[in-house]
């Protein structure tokens, strides 16, 4: 798969989709939509040869890293910068925590999509580690796209169901891009989506249980009244 960089440039530009307007991902905002909110965001960057990596605060050399709500091609976020860009042996990584709670409902699956896109030998991948509030891991998803030097078969998306429902989920995300000799890799946006489902309301369980107490009631009662007969 073979690109050249003006090429690599353009695709990347126009492959990204439509998110609400993006806020700098420092200082860390808070985000809503559809009962998700997301907080408590941290980010830290490490960059080795001529490309630097994107900045975590907007100034004047360098954009930074942006963060959106979205609704396609899923409820979540997206990390959006104009230098996602490793190239002539350049490493980029920038690693991105942020917290992210239901308010009505239960966090059952999460999805990871990206668009990157590489010439020559180089990889760019992201890894997400989803935590429980008291730090267990509970999964990772994975998107990655690289040459076969690298060993990374193409993914530009993962979806993965979670072992139950998450009311407050933590994320750590790891993107990395790196890049040998004359080899470049890029993309423009990571976009993160939750699937959730919907939450009994308390008075709802309350009358749920209220009812099978009674029914329980009412099969020992006439257990009872055949054990008299």
């Amino acid at each position: 798969m073979q690109f050249s960089k003006s090429i690599l440039l353009t695709a990347a530009a126009f492959l990204a989709p439509f998110a609400m307007q993006a806020d700098s991902i420092s200082p860390s905002p808070t985000l809503s939509l559809d009962g998700l909110t997301f907080s408590n965001f941290t980010c830290s960057t490490l960059s080795s040869g001529a490309i630097v990596s994107p900045g975590c605060t907007a100034s004047q050399s360098s954009s930074g890293i942006a963060v959106s709500t979205i609704t396609i091609p899923g409820i979540g976020i997206e990390f959006g910068a104009s230098n996602f860009l490793a190239a002539n042996g350049a490493v980029n990584d920038v690693r991105i925590n942020y917290t992210v709670t239901a308010s009505a409902s239960a966090i059952t699956a999460v999805g990871l999509y990206f668009n990157a896109i590489y010439a020559g030998d180089a990889v760019s991948s992201v890894t997400e580690t989803i935590y429980d509030t008291l730090g267990n891991e509970i999964t990772q998803a994975t998107v990655q796209v690289g040459s076969s030097v690298f060993g990374s078969p193409a993914i530009l998306s993962d979806n993965i169901a979670l072992n139950g429902g998450y009311t407050t989920l933590n994320v750590t995300k790891d993107i990395n891009l790196t890049s040998l000799a004359n080899s470049s890799t890029q993309f423009s946006y990571v976009d993160q989506t939750f699937t959730t489902s919907s939450a009994p309301e308390p008075g709802t369980s309350a009358l749920m249980g209220g009812g099978l107490m009674l029914f329980g009631l009412v099969l020992r009662r006439r257990f009872n009244n055949k054990l008299a007969a």
